[in-house]
């Protein structure tokens, strides 16, 4: 085949990667077909092979190429097959359960195997290199060098005699390359959420997040032991046109009674002074992204530490793989990228 036909293939499987906003399905679908078919040098693959398939891809892949299972492959639904035919023109349909490679794909597979390994790490890798080195240094230690410097700064941000690095550190990561803490996917939501559940346990309250987070609002719900509901939205709440919008979600959602005694409280990224000053007309209260991190100030070394384990911990209730069917046996204990919850840190 020629260049230039090469290159539109791949600028199609950049696309399918690229619209992947959460865990990439199609990609190792796509990734798992191309790989079978240059096993067997035939395009036509079964419906029944593919589930088991796609979740040895999975694995295979977190195994050799990506060393982490954050944001990778999710749950296999059959739908996925169909869309591979009716949307992205990757598969076409021989038989009801059947369906066959397209050509030009199938007669470059194994140079598209290989873009894929390279793409699909390198997506993730920019998404998410800061996460991942968290995730590391608090739950694995940090044998290795790179590590080790990594470790040495965080500390001195934790230690620091005021939150100012604290902050830099989540707008930043340790990588400026990478998405920071509070850019990528559900990371709003989750730091907002970290930081006031660790400053209100000082006074006995605990924060309690009711749901995961969803990409399309943009919002996540929280709940307390003391009648308050916090609910985070990740946009700037500067127009009368949103105000309006969110004010009738808010009345929705909650009850009249909860409003009016003041337990309903808005954070979100930033808000205009004329909008705070309608919601509080409205009896609901709003905190700004700087409140809250402004909280931080007023939490020690030892309380900014359980800020990050929870980040790690929400983070990982949302974006770690759990499909590996090695990591659902028995056998889980032997697997690195079994799914766990951090319950102490070994960064400090």
């Amino acid at each position: 085949m020629s260049e230039p036909a090469i290159t539109k293939l791949k600028a199609e499987i950049d696309s399918i990667i690229s619209h992947s906003t959460t865990k990439l399905i199609l990609p190792l679908l796509m990734l798992f077909y191309l790989e079978y078919i240059e096993r067997n040098k035939n395009p036509v693959v079964e419906n029944n092979l593919v589930k088991e398939g796609y979740y040895a891809t999975i694995c295979n892949f977190i195994r050799n190429y990506l060393h982490h299972n954050f944001n990778i492959g999710g749950e296999f639904n059959d739908t996925y097959i169909s869309r591979l035919s009716s949307r992205h023109r990757f598969l076409r349909q021989i038989s009801q359960r059947k369906f066959a490679v397209q050509d030009d794909y199938f007669s470059n597979a194994k140079e598209l195997i290989r873009y894929m390994h390279v793409k699909i790490e390198e997506h993730l890798n920019a998404k998410l290199a800061n996460l991942v080195t968290l995730k590391k240094l608090i739950e694995e230690g940090s044998s290795h060098e790179e590590l080790k410097k990594q470790k040495k700064y965080l500390l001195s941000v934790i230690n620091g005699n005021d939150s100012r690095r604290f902050r830099e550190f989540l707008e930043t990561g340790f990588d400026r390359k990478a998405e920071n803490f509070l850019a990528m996917s559900y990371g709003f939501e989750i730091c907002m959420f970290s930081i006031l559940k660790i400053f209100l346990l000082k006074f006995g309250c605990r924060l309690y997040r009711d749901t995961r987070t969803y990409a399309v609002d943009k919002g996540g719900d929280i709940s307390t032991n003391f009648g308050v509901v916090y609910q985070i939205k990740n946009y700037c709440l500067t127009s009368e046109e949103k105000f309006t919008e969110l004010l009738n979600e808010l009345f929705l959602n909650f009850s009249d009674g909860r409003i009016q005694q003041g337990n309903v409280f808005l954070i979100v990224k930033d808000a205009s002074d004329g909008v705070v000053a309608q919601l509080k007309r409205q009896s609901i209260n709003c905190i700004t992204k700087k409140g809250v991190t402004d909280l931080l100030d007023k939490l020690n070394s030892e309380e900014k530490r359980e800020v990050l384990i929870s980040i790690i911990r929400e983070f990982n209730r949302e974006l770690l793989s759990d499909v590996c069917r090695k990591c659902k046996k028995v056998e889980k204990a032997e697997c690195p990228y079994s799914v766990s919850i951090p319950s102490s840190a070994s960064l400090f």
